[in-house]
């Protein structure tokens, strides 16, 4: 009895203790944030949350978080991505890559591309050491960075497997390397420039004509 005593006098003061002194007093009060308090998201991290979630194709949410916003204001003091005028800039009687690209039933002569697109002096210097019987053909080439140089290409085949054939047989007499194309149409069937070169911007023969005057 008298333990039993003891229990509900320790029971009634700690009972007491418990109204008298709270839990922030104790330091025992829940890390909550306050009402009212808003969440802010970092413009890089919330670009960076919106790419991943376009990637696996769901909608960018549009939420109290902010994320949209930050991505919007982004893009727009970027402003929008300025459109490719790489076409626009190439300058006239010029080849690109796109040029030695057949499309589906087009019918063009195959030919070798012979190394890299360079300077005139280069090329010439690479023509030299290519077999006397074998059809060389030089014209204006303008690179994906904007700098102009020449391009050599050499033979004329019908078909892709006569040139791969023709390939086999030069590639290993040559240092440097042969890449089998589908030639222009300037080049087979255009005619050379005043500087030696095809698929450039003829003149027009009535102002050679009276420049011969």
């Amino acid at each position: 009895m008298k333990l039993a005593g003891i229990a509900i006098v320790f029971l009634v003061l700690g009972y007491g203790l418990s109204m008298l002194i709270t839990p922030a007093e104790l330091g025992l009060s829940s890390a909550e944030p306050e009402t009212g308090a808003e969440l802010t998201i970092d413009p890089t991290e919330a670009s960076a949350l919106n790419q991943i979630i376009a990637s696996d194709g769901l909608p960018i949410p549009s939420d109290s978080l902010g994320v949209s916003a930050a991505s919007t204001s982004i893009e727009s003091a970027s402003g929008p991505n300025p459109p490719n005028n790489e076409t626009s800039s190439v300058p006239e009687g010029y080849l690109t890559e796109a040029d030695f690209l057949l499309k589906p039933g087009e019918q063009r002569p195959f030919g070798f591309r012979v190394g890299f697109a360079a300077s005139r002096s280069e090329i010439e210097q690479v023509k030299a050491k290519l077999p006397p019987n074998l059809e060389t053909h030089l014209a204006r080439f303008f690179k994906a960075n904007g700098q102009t140089s020449v391009v050599l290409l050499a033979g004329v085949y019908l078909d892709r497997d006569t040139a791969i054939l023709a390939q086999r047989q030069y590639q290993p007499l040559l240092d440097v390397f042969l890449q089998v194309v589908s030639l222009p149409l300037c080049i087979v069937e255009g005619s050379e420039d005043e500087e030696g070169l095809l698929c450039g911007v003829q003149a027009d023969p009535a102002a050679v004509e009276n420049a011969k005057q």
